[in-house]
């Protein structure tokens, strides 16, 4: 019987041993494992359902979806009991969806609130009172969804009978898009709450910071934010009215500028995702439309990109001793809104496949026009600064930095000294010099009045270079005569005018404007024989005017620039713009002022030349002014990297002049000083890279830390080095702050 006792007891305390180090074994392995999930990529924290850092995470086909559209490249799939779409891609077998599933991202951690935002197809802002906006998304309860069959795709039609409204989404493919538009003849509020804006497909295509690949926003030149790294980032929504700053408070206006806040020049955002990529272009509606950028861990571990249509503005009542400081407009802008989706596989899958895909459906609806000269020396844009007032306490003193006589003066020392394809625009001619808005005829008489600008305009033409006059059409100062600030400026909603804090500062009503260049300045310019006309707002500034007699939205006002542009080139010849919003890509010869850089938002990982190759090849731009860079070396590298004109802002007299004036900018302005450099860089220009002032760049890419390559589609690529030291790559040696240009055939020029 002890025996027995003992025995047992023997076999107890193995078993208890086993057990003990079964659970120590287990306790350590799950160690390891946490350890190594952290170390590769922190998966735990983000949610991403996966454990292999070098994997592609997708979404699956998943059961209930069913194929209702197909074309060559592209399959539709509609799963009607989610409302969830997929985009499979022929090419790859790539699954884009519009939905997070839970077996792609931890749903576990996520509250029921986000769960829904991450299953819809839209979110909706609403009112109710015209002064507190409220959301929801599209899988609100008491809805009655319908689902219809349309060609090659579906019409979902959602009542979403809690807030009284009725819309519908048109889903379809057509070639090698995919298309979603919400007519607004669908739209019906039919309750006692009113939509403020649609948020459409907010999670489409979302990424985790596991994967490899990036947003893509068009702000400035373009900008991108990779999905890996990115812990320290506060989260918070960003956003990119299309266009440019939608509210029209001046004073605001000037800060943004003076932050060197960039806006969306084209409407279009994209994202890549390891060997895939789309691009989204906002074919509808895009002057009431913002791009959204929400970095991973605003809510949610997953970074997504997507539009919001705007159905009604808020206001601010900027009247005196008002109660509501906001108030949102009653009537709705009844605007159809559309997106196409292109999607790009493989080595195309990057921003330079998103610039191409781009650029070629501007090509497809004739929206981008062809206006470089491929047999003609690269142009050469020089800014002459004529004249401008100084504000004295008694008498305003004219100040003359160049007059008509000197600019001649200046073009034909450059002549002499071989430069060729000059295109010499004046600001500041007209009669009380730059800042006289809204004054836009005559000459002023001391720099040699009509006559003056008829004789260099002669010069001009007769040694095949081109004038230009540079023209405000849009600002008007209250100092000023020449306009009505009753009947001539923008006005609010609320009936006031828009102007400055001071009341010194105007803006014209665009309808007024057009008048006046139709009935005044065109006739006026065609007497003085110039070869074109350029513009210092069209190209970057549409605004809301509430004129009683004449109300404009942004799109009309688009619409009555591009009117000018137009009528510009009929009846004078060529059209210069600075910006280069994408409604003057079809009517503009010239684009000034473009950016080489994005705003500076600390979520930005690298600005990239998206802007650039969508426009190189076809209308020739530049940048900043050569001369008024800190660094010129660095600058005119940048000019070669982003595919600039060179261009020079010069004066006959020295700067100091203008010093104590509103155009002060003009530190390094003195012609004299500048015009050997400015002439060897043309001729450099014209040597290394003459060829390719009129290709297309097909693709840019870091190859190196801050070394970048340059590919156009003849075959030929330029190196740029923007290091101190020399860099090896490629076979090529590249000087420190330097570039080389490599010819389609490999040979180093």
């Amino acid at each position: 019987m002890k025996n027995r006792i003992i025995i047992i007891l023997i076999c107890v305390i193995l078993l208890l041993a086993s057990t003990i180090y079964v659970v120590a074994e287990k306790d350590i392995t799950l160690e390891k494992q946490k350890d190594s999930t952290v170390e590769k990529d922190s998966t735990v924290e983000t949610g991403l359902i996966s454990t292999e850092s070098d994997s592609q995470p997708s979404m699956s086909l998943r059961p209930g979806f069913e194929k209702i559209a197909e074309t060559e490249a592209l399959e539709l799939y509609y799963n009607e009991e989610v409302i969830s779409i997929l985009v499979k891609d022929k090419r790859n077998g790539f699954l884009w969806s519009s939905n997070i599933e839970g077996g792609y991202y931890n749903m576990e951690e996520t509250n029921e609130f986000w769960k829904e935002n991450m299953s819809s197809l839209f979110y909706i802002s609403y009112t109710s009172d015209y002064k507190k906006i409220n959301s929801t998304n599209s899988v609100i309860k008491e809805s009655v969804i319908k689902s219809n069959p349309v060609e090659n795709g579906v019409a979902i039609e959602y009542d979403l009978t809690r807030l009284g409204i009725k819309l519908t989404l048109e889903i379809w493919l057509d070639n090698k898009f995919l298309n979603v538009k919400i007519p607004v003849e669908k739209i019906e509020e039919y309750g006692n709450n009113y939509i403020t804006s649609i948020e459409l497909f907010p999670f489409f295509g979302a990424a985790s910071d596991y994967e490899k690949g990036y947003v893509f926003y068009p702000d400035g030149s373009g900008g991108l934010y990779h999905f890996k790294g990115k812990p320290e980032i506060a989260a918070e929504k960003y956003s990119w009215p299309i266009y440019g700053y939608d509210k029209l408070n001046l004073d605001e206006i000037e800060k943004r500028e003076k932050a060197e806040l960039k806006q969306a020049l084209l409407p279009v955002f994209g994202m890549k995702k390891g060997d895939n990529a789309f691009v989204g272009i906002v074919t509808k509606g895009e002057y009431d439309t913002s791009i959204n950028f929400y970095p991973s861990g605003y809510a949610v571990n997953l970074s997504r990109v997507n539009i919001e249509f705007f159905y009604r503005r808020l206001h601010k009542d900027l009247r005196p001793y008002a109660t509501v400081t906001d108030y949102i407009e009653k009537g709705r802008i009844n605007d159809d809104h559309e997106i196409k989706y292109n999607f790009l596989v493989n080595e195309n899958a990057d921003y330079s496949g998103m610039a191409s895909a781009y650029r070629e459906y501007l090509e497809s609806i004739d929206a981008i026009q062809y206006t470089v000269s491929p047999n003609e020396d690269i142009p050469f844009w020089l800014d002459l600064f004529m004249g401008i007032k100084l504000d004295q306490v008694l008498f305003d003193k004219y100040i003359k930095m160049t007059t008509f006589e000197e600019v001649e003066k200046i073009l034909e020392n450059f002549k002499n000294k071989g430069v060729n394809n000059i295109m010499a625009n004046l600001i500041g001619w007209v009669k009380g010099g730059y800042g006289n808005f809204p004054a836009n005829w005559p000459p002023e008489k001391a720099l040699g009045g009509t006559k003056g600008i008829i004789k260099l305009a002669n010069y001009a033409s007769n040694n095949n270079m081109k004038l230009f006059l540079e023209n405000n059409l849009v600002d008007a100062l209250a100092k000023n005569r020449g306009f009505s600030k009753r009947n001539d400026v923008v006005y609010h909603r609320n009936g006031l005018s828009v102007t400055d804090e001071k009341r010194e500062k105007y803006i014209l009503n665009p309808v007024k404007v057009f008048e006046r260049f139709i009935e005044s300045l065109i006739p006026n310019i065609k007497k003085v024989h110039i070869s074109g006309l350029s513009f210092d707002r069209l190209g970057s500034f549409i605004y809301y005017d509430y004129h009683k007699n004449n109300p404009v939205t942004r799109c009309e006002t688009a619409e009555l620039w591009t009117r000018i542009m137009e009528e510009t080139r009929i009846e004078i010849g060529s059209t210069a713009v600075r910006g280069g919003d994408a409604y003057t890509l079809k009517y503009a010869d010239w684009l000034l002022d473009i950016p080489v850089e994005d705003s500076g938002y600390f979520i930005t990982d690298e600005a990239v030349p998206f802007y650039q190759m969508v426009v190189h090849g076809f209308i020739p731009y530049s940048s900043e002014a050569g001369n008024l860079f800190h660094d010129f070396q660095r600058q005119k590298l940048k000019w070669i990297e982003y595919g600039c004109m060179p261009y020079f802002k010069f004066t006959y007299q020295e700067p100091v002049l203008i010093r104590k004036t509103e155009y002060n900018h003009l530190f390094t302005s003195y012609y004299l000083h500048w015009i050997d450099i400015a002439v060897d860089i043309y001729q450099e220009f014209n040597e290394k890279i003459g060829e390719l002032w009129s290709v297309n760049i097909i693709k840019h890419e870091k190859v190196l830390e801050n070394v970048y390559k340059v590919t156009y589609k003849n075959g030929s690529k330029i190196y740029i080095n923007y290091n101190e030291d020399s860099v090896y790559i490629d076979n090529f040696s590249i000087k420190g702050m330097d570039y080389i240009v490599v010819d389609k055939g490999g040979t180093k020029k």
